[in-house]
């Protein structure tokens, strides 16, 4: 259960649904929890780390 949750708080988190500090701690714990699943983590790093690139470009655009 605590892999599809920290799924489905991370979702939440990238399509801006629930941005909260609530949710980011939520993450961190569940991340925390699956310490063992290494591969699991290092997907979900990918994925938040490509979504702050998304973020930082369109930042950068609309900087222009």
């Amino acid at each position: 259960m605590s892999r599809e949750e920290l799924i489905y708080c991370i979702e939440k988190f990238i399509d801006k649904n629930d941005i909260s500090i609530k949710n980011t701690q939520r993450i961190e714990v569940l991340l925390d929890d699956l310490n063992s699943e290494e591969e699991i983590i290092e997907s979900m790093f990918l994925i938040l780390a490509l979504y702050v690139l998304k973020v930082m470009s369109t930042c950068m655009v609309k900087m222009k």
